[in-house]
């Protein structure tokens, strides 16, 4: 697993390679939009417990 940075809008973001697939890390992605962490956690979470 290895992590880069790549600019996005003005911004850098994180990707972090894991199995060939690309992550983006949404805690710093939600804190760059200006939301709360706790409320967008608890959706997050609410949308993956119906996959």
């Amino acid at each position: 697993m290895n992590m880069m940075t790549v600019p996005f809008h003005g911004n850098s973001l994180y990707v972090v390679n894991h199995n060939g697939e690309p992550y983006v890390p949404m805690k710093p992605v939600v804190a760059g939009m200006g939301l709360a962490w706790q409320s967008q956690l608890a959706k997050l979470s609410s949308v993956l417990r119906q996959l």
